[in-house]
Parts: structure tokens; sequence; C-alpha cells
């Protein structure tokens, strides 16, 4: 994950398990899975246009939802039940020094 940028949350609902597979695929190379379809991402700008232009190629936009939401720098995080993320990933909002977060 990128270490410089703003944190985004992104979340989608893709109908087609072949399209679904891309998404993923694009989403785990830029962020860290949180849930099933919910990753975080740090984003710079550039980040940000990237990942949007691959995953509009990837996407049947009369079909699927796709939701890319910025977060705050120091998000106040809630967490109910059993995380789905990997150890290590810091719900801070902010990563170890000389750290990726995951």
């Amino acid at each position: 994950m990128n270490e410089s940028g703003q944190l985004h949350l992104l979340a989608y609902d893709i109908a087609d398990p072949g399209r679904l597979r891309a998404v993923a695929r694009i989403a785990e190379r830029q962020g860290t899975r949180i849930q099933y379809s919910v990753f975080i991402l740090r984003l710079t700008k550039r980040d940000k246009a990237r990942l949007l232009r691959k995953l509009e190629h990837a996407v049947d936009p009369r079909k699927d939802d796709i939701r890319l939401y910025p977060l705050p720098a120091k998000p106040a995080w809630e967490l109910h039940g059993r995380a789905l993320w990997p150890d290590g990933l810091w719900l801070s909002g902010e990563w170890p020094r000389g750290g990726k977060g995951a």
C-alpha cells in the first residue's frame, strides 16, 4: 500500500463472477481487504486516477456498483465482530514509521 496520499474506502457490488474477480485483483494490488468487497487504500491523486481508469474498464456500469470514499486523516474507527484484515494493519489512520501498514 502506498505510504503517501489520502486514505480511501473502496466498496463494490459486482453482478458477474468474472468481473468480480477482476475488480478484486485490481483492489488487492492497490490496498488491503478489510471485508469481502471492502478495501482500505492510501491513494495519491495519480494513484486514484489510475485506479478509477482500471475499474472503469473492468465493470459494466449498468449492472455493477463501485464506491470510493475519501476518509479523514484520522478516522474514528468502530469495530464490531471478527476482523477480516491481516495482522499488522493499523486502524488508527496512521501507519507506523517505516512500515507499510500491512
